[in-house]
Order: structure tokens, then C-alpha cells, then sequence
């Protein structure tokens, strides 16, 4: 299954077309204005173009949408809500932590398939307060299903409350994840990932290393990790609670990498121009 939102549209238009013709304009609508906003953004919209891609009168557009703005929810609302959706509850794995594995290479590949709609999501999010509650309410949602994973995972002492208060926090390190790697690229961010070779894939396993730290007393083990990501496991093993390295016993590469860079090394900080 595509995990590109338009043509995922597309596909569902031209095996299902609607019957009824205004239903039919609507949706070629929606179609277009999908393709308007991955190239040009919300900001960048005009209604002229959505018509014109869409071959209809630029007057048929306003006996379906209001504005802009009107259609943009409801192509982004399309996209989180069903789309995402869908494709996020089908990451279901033999053991909980290739569950956690897929669903985060998963939201990665979604993104990354639907770059530009992404960016009109945070564009939206800070302007428009009816797609902002949308957008809190999806992620509610979601989180509350990590939540309920987390505390059938760990049955004894974690309540409800505190699970969703680590499904908020991890949840909220993958969005801004995609924000620097895919929305707004972040160019010391990519070049990091540059120097140590990490993909998409590695990105998305090294956050699931993370989590699994964090949710589990001894982190189950993640096969097949890209080098990136196992080099993080190595370091991460190396240096746990408590945890230095045996008389004679070589320091994994990343932990010889950061003693040589120096103290300050990776804590540079600064507000973007």
C-alpha cells in the first residue's frame, strides 16, 4: 500500500469514482488542492490554482469549500485522520519491541512520502485554532493507544496517567524529529546525519533505542539495525546506570568520537536567523 497520501487519492478516485457528480467535483478538488499545497505550501495556495488542476470553473470551487482555508483542513484532516491512521494501526510485530521499531520507521516513511503536506500541517497548526484542536485531538488519541501499550507492558506501578505522560514525552521527540529531518530540514541536523551515513531507517531505529531504554529496565534487544543506529546501541549499552568500561576493554567508536571532539562537544545551541 502507497504511503503517499495523493496518490493514495488518486487511486481510490479512479477505482471508486463517486457517483454522483458533485460528489466527483468535490473530490477531484481535493485531489488538487493536495498537489497545490505539497509544492506550494498553505501560504503559497490560490484557489486559481486548485481550479485549474482540478479542470473546473473557478466558481464551482465555492459551492463546495468556503475558502482556502476550508479546503486545506480537509485535506490535512483527510491525511492524520484516515490516511495516517490506517497505516499506523497495521504496525504490529512478534515482540513489543519491533512493534515500537515499526511504528516509528512507519511515521518516518509517512512523512517523508508526504513532505510537503506535512509542512502545510505545522503551518496550519499555528494559525488556524479549529485545525489546531484537530491536530491535539488526533495526537491525543494516538498517544493514548501508546499509553495503553506502555502500561500492559508494565503492569505493576505504572498508571494511566504517568503512561500517557511518557507517550506525550516520546511521542513529542518524533515529531520534532520529523519538523528538523522532513518540514523544516534543519541543515546542522542533516549534516550530523551526513557524517555518521544515517538514513531515514537509522533515524527512525536510534529514537526506538530510546524508548526501549526508557521503558524497559534491561531494553530488549533490536536485530538488524543499520550501522548508525548500532553504533548508538554500542554506546548506549556502554554507557548505562552505572556502567564504564573493564580494565583493557576498548571504548565502542561513538564514545571515542565524543571524548576526542571535547566537553563541549554536541551541546551547541542557537535560535535559527
Amino acid at each position: 500500500m502507497t504511503l503517499c497520501y495523493i496518490d493514495y487519492l488518486e487511486h481510490r478516485f479512479a477505482e471508486h469514482p463517486p457517483s454522483r457528480k458533485g460528489l466527483r467535483t468535490r473530490a477531484l478538488l481535493r485531489i488538487a488542492a493536495a498537489k497545490v499545497l505539497r509544492e506550494k505550501g498553505y501560504h503559497g495556495l490560490r484557489i486559481t490554482d486548485v481550479t485549474r488542476a482540478a479542470e473546473t470553473a473557478e466558481g464551482s470551487f465555492y459551492l463546495y469549500f468556503k475558502d482556502k482555508t476550508d479546503i486545506t483542513l480537509g485535506v490535512l484532516t483527510g491525511m492524520l485522520d484516515d490516511f495516517f491512521a490506517m497505516h499506523m494501526a497495521n504496525t504490529g510485530a512478534p515482540t513489543p519491541a519491533e512493534a515500537v521499531r515499526n511504528a516509528n520507521r512507519q511515521w518516518i516513511g509517512l512523512c517523508r512520502q508526504n513532505a510537503g503536506l506535512m509542512r502545510c500541517v505545522f503551518q496550519l497548526a499555528d494559525e488556524e485554532p479549529r485545525f489546531a484542536h484537530l491536530l491535539h485531538h488526533s495526537n491525543r488519541q494516538w498517544y493514548g493507544r501508546i499509553a495503553q501499550s506502555f502500561a500492559r507492558q508494565h503492569e505493576e506501578g505504572v498508571g494511566g496517567g504517568t503512561a500517557l505522560f511518557a507517550a506525550y514525552l516520546l511521542g513529542s521527540m518524533m515529531d520534532e524529529i520529523v519538523r528538523k529531518l522532513i518540514a523544516y530540514p534543519d541543515p546542522e541536523f542533516l549534516a550530523v546525519l551526513a557524517d555518521i551515513k544515517a538514513d531515514d531507517l537509522a533515524v527512525a531505529d536510534g529514537a526506538s533505542l530510546m524508548w526501549l531504554k526508557i521503558l524497559y529496565e534491561v531494553p530488549p534487544r533490536l536485530d538488524d539495525l543499520p550501522p548508525a543506529a548500532a553504533d548508538l546501541a554500542s554506546w548506549m549499552n556502554h554507557k548505562g546506570p552505572g556502567k564504564t568500561a573493564k580494565p583493557g576493554q576498548a571504548e565502542p567508536e561513538p564514545v571515542r568520537r565524543m571524548r576526542s571532539a571535547g566537553p563541549r562537544a554536541g551541546v551547541r545551541r542557537g535560535r535559527p536567523a
